[in-house]
């Protein structure tokens, strides 16, 4: 099969940049190149002004392509799987240094396992992660295909989440995919929602019918969100649904106050208190600053009580729950013990300090 260089092409949603397949020596001029395998390099100067998630997102799919490439030999194109998956087709999983799983398109029982190496861009450092093949069971069925990856469906790989993922992941990635399928936009929920709802159906369809993880997957389904955006709201969504009725909270919910309209984050109408997620684009500038002040002064003299969460408030975790829960009962809304089944410690790749 010839080899072509592959650079800013297009995936089903988004572009990946700067990947070059080929011999080193014929690689195109200007690129940091840095070896992923034999015969993939990824160009490192594009990398570096990225987002942490996103410079991990891109080593993934540049593993990817490492991985397609050399299975092209033995003529078993890889069918990727899980979080991987939905990275391969631009989804927001927000970790994005998933192990890579696959099933071998070939059809045979082998399963095979490497440890592809930790990769350093300037002082990021992207951990070692498994790459794990296994039988064609998935052969004959339906998958998505981008170019020199083969990955199952988008609605496999949530499923591939609930089973072996967490919540976090789960409600940011099918948040992500709902938003995309249904147009979602904040000001057009009314019209947009109910697109949205046809991912669920879905989901829920398949979900009904596992052996394991049904009740997980079940809980789960029914609160994936398209207005939960990013890991922040996950993270919230996650715990709201673990010690709360989430059928009592609207995310981005709709206020006007003195001709300015604002969406919560994620609210309580009934009882009038609301959360609100704070990244760096709320306040990181001195407009956005004053506008986060007023909105915060509109809300509390229209009768709003607020609780603010940061990416420090992820890290210390345990500690934000308990605040949580004091918030919630101090507003009169019932706090339950963790539920079991979705109650697990956040992944690692949550709590590093580069998200701040």
């Amino acid at each position: 099969m010839e080899r072509t260089m592959v650079c800013n092409y297009q995936l089903m949603i988004e572009p990946v940049y700067g990947i070059y397949v080929g011999p080193f020596e014929e690689a195109p001029d200007g690129g940091q190149w840095v070896k992923i395998r034999r015969g993939v390099y990824l160009d490192q100067g594009s990398l570096p002004d990225l987002p942490y998630w996103e410079i991990n997102r891109h080593i993934t799919r540049a593993r990817m392509v490492g991985v397609s490439q050399t299975r092209l030999v033995d003529e078993s194109l890889p069918v990727f799987t899980g979080e991987c998956a939905l990275i391969a087709q631009g989804v927001n999983t927000w970790l994005g240094a998933a192990d890579l799983t696959a099933w071998r398109a070939d059809g045979t029982s082998k399963y095979s396992a490497c440890r592809l190496p930790e990769m350093v861009i300037d002082d990021h450092k992207v951990p070692p992660v498994t790459y794990s093949s296994r039988d064609g069971r998935r052969v004959g069925r339906e998958n998505a295909q981008s170019l020199q990856l083969e990955t199952t469906m988008p609605t496999e790989a949530i499923l591939d989440l609930i089973r072996g993922g967490h919540p976090v992941q789960v409600f940011a990635a099918a948040g992500d995919i709902m938003r995309k399928v249904s147009g979602y936009t904040n000001s057009q929920q009314q019209r947009t929602r109910p697109l949205a709802e046809a991912f669920r159906d879905e989901l829920m369809g398949m979900v009904v019918n596992l052996r394991k993880f049904r009740k997980r997957a079940v809980e789960l389904v029914s609160a994936i969100d398209p207005g939960v955006y990013g890991p922040g709201e996950a993270f919230l969504r996650w715990v709201l649904l673990s010690i709360s009725d989430l059928q009592l909270v609207q995310t981005q919910f709709p206020v006007r106050i003195r001709g300015l309209r604002y969406f919560l984050d994620a609210a309580i109408p009934s009882k009038k208190c609301c959360f609100e997620f704070d990244g760096s684009s709320k306040s990181g500038t001195p407009e956005s600053q004053v506008e986060f002040t007023r909105r915060q002064q509109n809300l509390t003299n229209a009768g709003w009580k607020i609780y603010r969460l940061t990416w420090s408030s992820i890290y210390q975790w345990m500690r934000t729950v308990h605040e949580i829960a004091v918030f919630l009962a101090g507003n009169g809304v019932p706090v339950t013990r963790p539920l079991r089944h979705t109650w697990v410690a956040l992944p690692s790749g949550l709590l590093v300090r580069e998200r701040w």
